[in-house]
């Protein structure tokens, strides 16, 4: 059993105006627990009544890619590493969550999943001490008709503070450098290959803490769609926003329903069951939902982005 005492909440990001409400809503549902806030310095944080206030550095946002324009695209990855590093590493309770400034908490359901599944584990995959419970906000299976691995939301996780600070102890990434000798085209690191997306390369990165695995192009191939569910059931338990009591701004809600593009818990646990050798007395009918699914959407957006890609390789002027 986890006792609220046990647990710090490692707000990360930041400030905005939510802010107050995420402080609010731990405060409210979890008050035996310690709340740190990790943020910029040069905010004004009065009125922010945490246990410990951490101010990093701004790093700034980083450069990813350029379009045709020679326009930067910049993100915001270091700042969200630096943040949650810094204040998971603040921690001195047996057990953290770390959870975004603009996120906040409706209910304590978190506890009911931690711990639940970890007696059933493949040691070969498993990277850390427990399962880490994590939100399906932006955790795609599918994305433009296609399988997409190494897909893991960074909205909000619960775990040993052990294995947040493995999951989050990672190298920054660099800037990617503009080409003068590709003036007038996208560049980006990946190319001619699709870029990876953000949450990919998190997950990637820590991965590749422990092991080697490259992925070329960020929708894979059959062995790397096996290897992403193996690390994924093996490590983290995937659960419905609506589920755990997280509430996000309205521009980060998402539709869960046909055709299915983001993990579910439901979608989890029948993984979870089939990867490791288990029962599976799931229901047929949405068994089956997500056979047509995967059918619909190859046929109606797949195909065409699997010719897209073949096309854009054949004639980029980006061969490796």
């Amino acid at each position: 059993m986890v006792n609220d005492c046990d647990i710090t909440f490692v707000i990360q990001g930041r400030v905005v105006d939510l802010t107050k409400e995420t402080i609010a809503s731990i405060r409210r549902l979890f008050p035996g627990s310690k709340i740190f806030l990790s943020t910029w310095k040069g905010q004004c944080l009065d009125g922010f009544f945490v246990d410990k206030i951490i101010e990093n550095d701004d790093i700034g946002p980083t450069v990813i890619k350029y379009n045709k324009h020679s326009k930067p695209h910049t993100v915001n990855v270091n700042r969200q590493i630096i943040s949650s590093i810094n204040g998971l590493k603040a921690v001195n309770t047996k057990f953290s969550v770390k959870i975004r400034s603009d996120n906040k908490l409706t209910s304590r359901t978190m506890m009911d999943y931690f711990g639940v599944f970890d007696h059933n584990r493949d040691p070969a995959y498993s990277l850390f001490e427990n399962r880490i419970v994590t939100s399906n906000y932006f955790a795609k299976e599918y994305t433009q008709g296609l399988k997409v691995p190494f897909f893991i939301s960074d909205f909000f996780q619960f775990g040993l503070t052990k294995d947040l600070n493995n999951l989050w102890d990672i190298t920054l990434f660099d800037d990617y450098i503009f080409n003068d000798e590709f003036l007038g085209k996208l560049q980006h690191e990946n190319l001619p290959y699709r870029q990876h997306h953000i949450e990919q390369k998190l997950w990637l990165k820590f991965i590749n803490k422990h092991r080697t695995v490259l992925l070329k192009n960020k929708f894979g191939d059959a062995d790397s769609v096996k290897l992403s569910y193996k690390l994924m059931l093996n490590n983290v338990v995937i659960v419905d926003g609506s589920l755990l009591g997280l509430s996000v701004p309205k521009r980060l809600e998402q539709h869960d329903g046909f055709p299915y593009e983001n993990f579910t818990h439901l979608r989890w646990h029948y993984l979870y069951k089939k990867y490791l050798n288990m029962p599976i007395n799931d229901s047929k009918k949405i068994v089956i939902k997500w056979s047509i699914a995967k059918y619909y959407s190859f046929l109606k957006s797949g195909l065409r982005t699997k010719l897209k890609d073949r096309i854009r390789y054949i004639s980029s002027s980006f061969k490796p």
